[in-house]
């Protein structure tokens, strides 16, 4: 099981997920979150929140993803780029 990240439209990672779940179903995609007390106009409430806003991590079973796995996710709406580079997609 290998571990890839890539960048997406920093807040757009839940529309994003939704879309692209539906396409590629091989790959489990993580988006990790934290529990916080955000305080709005005088009130404190526990919301969820990224810990790294605009990027998704996704496992694959291979040690290389397939060219047409990347060109889906290379060719989504909101899709920035793959870690470290667009060329080779690796973590």
């Amino acid at each position: 099981m290998r571990y890839f990240a890539i960048q997406i439209a920093t807040r757009r990672e839940e529309d994003w997920l939704e879309r692209i779940q539906q396409q590629t179903k091989d790959i489990r995609f993580h988006k990790i979150m934290k529990k916080m007390f955000i305080r709005r106009k005088g009130r404190t409430k526990l919301e969820e929140a990224p810990v790294f806003p605009g990027y998704i991590f996704f496992e694959y079973r291979d040690d290389e993803l397939p060219t047409d796995i990347i060109h889906e996710i290379r060719h989504s709406r909101y899709f920035i780029r793959f870690l470290p580079n667009n060329e080779s997609p690796r973590l």
